[in-house]
C-alpha cells in the first residue's frame, strides 16, 4: 500500500540555489533522495522542505549529504538515463520536526500493517 506514497517531491535550499529533488524513502535518522538531473555533493548542507503524505504536514529541517551515487537505469526500447540516488542525514532537527517525523512514520506502519 505505500508504493502510492513514494516518491514524493521536496526541495533544498543551499544559499539562493534551489533543486527540487523526489523522496523515495524516510527513516528516524534521514531520507534516501533521487536528485533527477543534479548531482549533490557529499558533505553538502542543505534545508530541506515537504510535505509529509499521510499527515499532510508541511516540514522543514537541515540536512546533510551523507552518501551520492549515481544508477543507469536501462529500460528496455528507451534511452539510458542516469538517476542521482543520494542518503541525507537529519542535523539537529527541531523537537518541531522530530515529532512530525514520529508521526508520518506512525502513521506509515499502521498503513502497512493493515
Amino acid at each position: 500500500m505505500t508504493e502510492s506514497l513514494f516518491p514524493f517531491k521536496a526541495k533544498l535550499k543551499s544559499g539562493d540555489k534551489e533543486v527540487q529533488v523526489e523522496i523515495i524513502q524516510v527513516s528516524h535518522s534521514g531520507l534516501r533522495i533521487d536528485s533527477l538531473k543534479n548531482p549533490l555533493g557529499v558533505n553538502k548542507v542543505f534545508e530541506a522542505s515537504f510535505i509529509f503524505p499521510l499527515t499532510n504536514k508541511t516540514a522543514e529541517v537541515t540536512v546533510v549529504v551523507f552518501k551520492s551515487y549515481a544508477e543507469i537505469v536501462d529500460d528496455f526500447g528507451a534511452p539510458r538515463r542516469t538517476r542521482h540516488l543520494n542518503e541525507l542525514v537529519f542535523k539537529n532537527p527541531t523537537r518541531a520536526f522530530n515529532e512530525l517525523l514520529i508521526s508520518f512514520l506512525a502513521n506509515l506502519s499502521h498503513r502497512t500493517k493493515v
